[in-house]
Parts: C-alpha cells; structure tokens; sequence
C-alpha cells in the first residue's frame, strides 16, 4: 500500500481481498522469522514486526471504516 489512502476505492470487497492477500504473506514472513537461527530477542521482535506490519495497517484502517 502507497503512503496515501484511495478511500473511494477501498471498499469492502478491496479490504477483503487485500487482508487476504496480506494475511497470507504475513503467515510466511512470520514462519521465515521463527525458523531464522541465531537472532536475539530484540532483532526477532523488530523482524516480526516488519512481518506483520501491512497487515496491521490496512487493519487499522478497516477498523477506522466501521467506527464511522
């Protein structure tokens, strides 16, 4: 996702699809970090995080959709 939202083309059909999709790779990032060998705490938390941050993103922007 680019740094600027298409609010009239993020629509529910669009969210559902692109969590998804991010949902997916998600799964995989996070599987590529617990079986990355020789990491300490600090750098396997900062790599989850990245695993799982545009997935976290466009979830934060549905929740912010249904609290209008």
């Amino acid at each position: 996702m680019s740094d600027f939202i298409d609010w009239e083309g993020f629509t529910p059909a669009f969210a559902a699809a692109e969590l998804s999709r991010l949902l997916e790779a998600s799964e995989a990032s996070v599987k590529d970090v617990e079986s990355a060998e020789g990491t300490g705490y600090e750098e396997f938390a900062w790599a989850l995080d990245d695993a799982t941050r545009d997935l976290l993103r466009t979830w934060k922007l549905v929740s912010h959709m249904l609290a209008s």
